[in-house]
Parts: C-alpha cells; sequence; structure tokens
C-alpha cells in the first residue's frame, strides 16, 4: 500500500473482476496557522495559569500584595480561581488542537475570562499577569479572525478522536 494521501486500487464488491475504483486514504483538513497557534498558546497559557494558581493555594507568601484595587482577594482565593482557569484554558486548547468548532468560542470566552481576571490580579505578580496577558489578547485575535478555518485536525496538531 502506498503512503498517507497515495491513491490505492481496491476491487469494487459486487462489480465483475477487473473493474477497480481508486480510493482515497482520509485526508486532513488543514486549519489556519492562527488557529493553531491560539491552540497551542491556550494549552501554554493554562500550564501557566495552572502554576500559579498552585503558588497561590501552596504558597501564600510567595506572592506580594502592592496596592489595594479593586478586587482584594485572598492570595489563596486567587490561587484557586487561577488554578480553575488553567484546566479551562488547557481543556480548551486541547480541542481547538482537535479541531472543534464550538471549542473556538469557548477558546475566546476563556481567553477572555483569563484576561479579565490577570488585569485585576496584576498587583500580586504585575511582569507575569501582563505576559500572560497578551497571549491572552493574541488568542483571542487568533481564534476570532480566523476561527472559522478550524477543520477536522489543525497542522501540528493532536490527531483527532
Amino acid at each position: 500500500m502506498g503512503s498517507r494521501g497515495d491513491l490505492v486500487a481496491r476491487p469494487v464488491p459486487g462489480l465483475s473482476e477487473g473493474w477497480f475504483h481508486m480510493a482515497q486514504s482520509p485526508s486532513v483538513v488543514r486549519t489556519s496557522g492562527w488557529v493553531s497557534f491560539a491552540g497551542w498558546m491556550l494549552l501554554l497559557a493554562g500550564i501557566w495559569q495552572g502554576f500559579l494558581g498552585l503558588l497561590g493555594v501552596v504558597g501564600d507568601d510567595f506572592y506580594v500584595v502592592g496596592q489595594n484595587w479593586i478586587a482584594k482577594l485572598d492570595v489563596t482565593t486567587w490561587g484557586w480561581i487561577h488554578l480553575a482557569l488553567g484546566v479551562l484554558l488547557f481543556v480548551t486548547g486541547i480541542f481547538v488542537q482537535l479541531g472543534r468548532p464550538w471549542a473556538t468560542w469557548l477558546g475566546i470566552i476563556a481567553a477572555g475570562l483569563s484576561a479579565i481576571g490577570l488585569f485585576v490580579w496584576a498587583p500580586y505578580y504585575p511582569v507575569w499577569a501582563v505576559t500572560v496577558l497578551v497571549v491572552d489578547v493574541l488568542v483571542i485575535y487568533g481564534l476570532a479572525a480566523h476561527g472559522g478555518e478550524v477543520g477536522n485536525e489543525s497542522p501540528g496538531g493532536i490527531p483527532g478522536l
């Protein structure tokens, strides 16, 4: 047999011998590079958010609070919020990489919630908050501008279920 995408002659059941049809192995529908980028960045942002959450839950003394801002919550509470957002972002990134159309909208919503949470959480760790916030904005752009190009699999993505 040939490699992926090669044409293979197979006999057609029910037809007399000698009649063949050309069957093509399953093709991969490619998505936009921005969608693939957004999927990988969702995975990465999920890991980052999970890491921030674990630091907040495990060690209250890691973060130093500066000025008082609008939402003053306990560091442990912020840790649980970041942990939940991290899981949501990571799982959404997997489904974006799998090419699920509904994951595009979920990715935009998850990245938006992450960006809002990071903006409010910025007094605790400003540089890290801005870094992940920039990634969230790029994810929102990639999915909003190119999310309609989601197919069955993304280039460099995880094979579909």
